[in-house]
């Protein structure tokens, strides 16, 4: 269980349809929410992870209104899944992220509906410091799916990338 009050929190907010932002100030706001995560191996090779997060509370408490709005933009949850092989140099995983309802008005009344995006990945160590990593996010490319009202996800993304330890 987690919770958080805070004061002059600044959010920003789209002020016209070409995605421009502004700040605006939340002169106090109430957070309250559980989280749990898990992760579990089976053997050695095999590997899974579990999150989730209820924001059962994100409340815009500034005086004034007439009752407790929803913080903007704010999910109601979140959650994550992975699940990964490994063998020997080589890995390969599939991973997926739950991003709850969120309200894009002061009023609460324009719901952004929940979305569900999935990605896989292989990576394969190439020595002691060196790791290959090529992976696709949004595998089922929603365009659907919105963080900010009027401006969709990303589609399906390729990536490949090489990292040092």
């Amino acid at each position: 269980y987690f919770g958080q009050d805070t004061t002059n929190l600044i959010v920003n907010v789209p002020i016209d349809a070409f995605g421009n932002v502004a700040p605006f100030n939340v002169s106090r706001a109430r957070v309250r929410g559980v989280e749990a995560s898990m992760t579990a191996h089976v053997g050695t090779f095999a590997h899974a992870y579990v999150a989730y997060t209820d924001f059962l509370r994100a409340a815009d408490m500034t005086p004034g209104n007439t009752r407790p709005i929803r913080l903007l933009y704010r999910p109601t949850s979140v959650g994550a899944f992975s699940a990964w092989i490994d063998r020997e140099t080589w890995s390969y995983g599939i991973d997926s992220t739950y991003v709850g309802r969120r309200y894009a008005n002061e009023s609460n009344t324009q719901v952004l509906m929940p979305y569900l995006v999935a990605g896989v990945h292989v990576k394969k160590t190439l020595n002691k410091r060196l790791v290959l990593t090529m992976r696709v996010d949004n595998i089922g490319n929603n365009h659907h799916a919105e963080d900010q009202l009027g401006f969709p996800i990303v589609g399906s993304a390729f990536s490949v990338r090489l990292s040092t330890r």
